[in-house]
């Protein structure tokens, strides 16, 4: 059940401390309630990275949470040689729209069933056909794809079924939208080192290195 905003701004707060540098979080106590016991117990919090926990606190709030935008590197900023811009493979997998999506050759229910839990817990961001569209090869994503893998790492630690499905659904809309320029698989290789890194406990994101290297640009 949704709260009223008054009574929500009511209701106090408590504070929660986060980190190895122990930053401190008020949080209203009409909120507190929907984060996970495990946030809260040692050595979780004392684990989490503040900025993921901050996202964590967006997404109590407003039911999503916000991500760092791409970097723009000019050509040439790493080393002073011009580029040459090429487009590297994309399957026939297109815009993923996932009101639409029924199957993955690789995982054939694990997309569509992620796209379900987050209209049974009201957590659906509006899909809008031409968004997450990268168009310059100078920007750099990588920090925009590992926020929603970290974000989904914590959560799935938790097990925070809410917003580990968002997570997983927000990385893999991007994914699928994300035009792999040359100058951006470096991006791609910092997303799979910290999956791989994770994936003793990650298991369901294999499904985005199933898209990226067989469904879409056939690496």
């Amino acid at each position: 059940m949704l709260l009223a905003y008054h009574e929500t701004m009511q209701s106090g707060t408590v504070e929660f401390v986060i980190g190895k540098d122990r930053k401190r979080f008020s949080i209203h106590k009409a909120l507190a309630s929907s984060f996970p016991k495990e946030v809260l117990q040692l050595p979780i919090n004392a684990e989490v990275d503040e900025i993921v926990f901050g996202r964590c606190c967006e997404f109590v709030y407003s039911g999503d949470y916000s991500v760092p935008l791409p970097v723009s590197k000019p050509s040439g900023s790493d080393g002073g040689q011009p580029s040459n811009s090429k487009i590297l493979p994309k399957g026939p997998l297109g815009r993923w729209n996932p009101a639409n999506h029924t199957r993955n050759t690789f995982h054939p229910t694990a997309l569509s069933c992620v796209y379900a839990h987050l209209v049974e817990q009201h957590q659906v961001p509006e899909y809008r056909d031409g968004e997450d569209v990268n168009t310059n090869p100078a920007d750099d994503y990588s920090e925009v794809f590992l926020s929603h893998a970290q974000i989904f790492c914590f959560s799935y630690r938790t097990d925070w079924s809410s917003l580990c499905a968002l997570s997983l659904y927000r990385l893999i809309r991007l994914l699928a939208n994300f035009t792999l320029f040359e100058e951006r698989t470096g991006d791609i290789v910092k997303l799979l080192s910290f999956i791989f890194k994770e994936s003793e406990i990650m298991e369901d994101i294999e499904v985005v290195c199933k898209i990226m290297f067989h469904g879409m640009w056939k690496l």
